[in-house]
């Protein structure tokens, strides 16, 4: 007769072993570095901090918390205005604390629209780049009043005609008369 006992004993490991922020106004994630117990993670300089969501890996059966925030990976929304800290709570009930640094990077000056075409009937019509000025020819008979640009822009740049944001491939323009496109940098130049 042999006789088997198990004991279970409480996770001790208490590690967030990834962390990453994802900005919603650029579909990106930016991923942190771990030094120690800090992880800095480096945005664009035009990232609003008030409304990110971290992606982390944390020690199986452990929880990670802000505050008293529970905290799911992909899901919870945090302010990063001000310092915050991450706290890894083991099984067993022992912490580890992680703060989040973050860094923004330098403006960027590029302000460049790199290409530009307008749809007429599920067609594309490249537009010809010309230093700042754009050219499209589009089929005789084409009603101008509606039609809807696709362009991509440098990096972080914002784009608009008068005062109306621009989104490509979905805002509507009246293209019977000439159109200004102000593409401005993130760092604020047009």
């Amino acid at each position: 007769v042999v006789i088997v006992k198990v004991k279970d004993k409480p996770s001790s490991e208490k590690d967030l072993t990834s962390y990453s922020l994802s900005t919603p106004i650029y579909n990106e994630t930016f991923n942190g570095t771990l030094n120690g117990s800090v992880y800095t993670v480096n945005l664009p300089y035009s990232t609003k901090l008030n409304s990110l969501v971290a992606n982390f890996k944390s020690s199986l059966v452990s929880k990670v918390f802000v505050g008293s925030t529970l905290q799911k990976s992909g899901i919870t929304v945090n302010d990063f205005n001000s310092q915050v800290n991450y706290k890894v709570q083991a099984q067993d009930g022992s912490e580890q604390m992680y703060q989040i640094q973050i860094v923004k990077n330098a403006p960027l000056s590029d302000k460049l629209i790199n290409s530009f075409n307008i749809s007429v009937n599920q067609t594309n019509y490249n537009g010809v780049i010309n230093g700042n000025s754009i050219s499209v020819t589009v089929p005789l008979g084409t009603d101008l009043n509606n039609l809807i640009a696709n362009f991509q822009v440098s990096k972080y740049c914002t784009v608009k005609i008068g005062s109306a944001l621009q989104v490509s491939g979905t805002t509507v323009n009246n293209f019977t008369n000439s159109v200004t496109y102000i593409v401005t940098a993130e760092d604020g130049t047009t």
